[in-house]
């Protein structure tokens, strides 16, 4: 922590980062969570995080808010304190016909393996976009499969990977 040290405002206000931004907050662990907090000086209105618990990919976090409130209220003995995450529902990245395709996915996946994942509502797209379609094959038709893959560049395919 001695590199951080700068980070904590000395007598005159002044520290080494005046605002801190984290993406992808739910793949940090509660020490690393913390060292954003002591670089962004100890104050919470320099803290911006990001993140989405549904897309947690690293293995051996089990990222919540929560935590990251409590983490600021002990580091800064009770003088600190963080509002509730503010939670976004609407997609400004995907339009909503992939939206729903991605939902539809989830949702076939939650009834297949009960209680694997957390259930949230579906996002909500900014745009409505082009409807994706669905083709299942058991792949004994590739003549027809190509002729739709070589005839169409917008199509993006989905398979199982073994």
């Amino acid at each position: 922590l001695k590199p951080l040290s700068g980070c904590i405002s000395d007598e005159f206000g002044d520290r080494d980062y005046d605002k801190v931004y984290v993406d992808e907050i739910q793949d940090c662990t509660q020490a690393e969570t913390s060292l954003f907090f002591l670089a962004a000086g100890l104050q919470v209105q320099s803290l911006f995080l990001a993140g989405d618990p549904a897309q947690a990919v690293v293995e051996g976090v089990d990222f919540r808010f929560e935590e990251v409130r409590s983490i600021v209220y002990k580091l800064s003995q009770g003088k600190e304190t963080l509002e509730r995450p503010m939670k976004l529902f609407v997609n400004y990245r995907s339009h909503t016909g992939i939206l729903r395709c991605a939902s539809a996915v989830i949702e076939k996946l939650c009834s297949a393996y009960p209680g694997s994942a957390r259930v949230l509502p579906p996002d909500l797209g900014y745009s409505q976009g082009p409807r994706p379609a669905y083709y299942m094959t058991n792949g004994t038709n590739s003549v027809e499969l190509r002729t739709i893959l070589t005839n169409n560049e917008r199509l993006v395919v989905l398979c199982l990977d073994e």
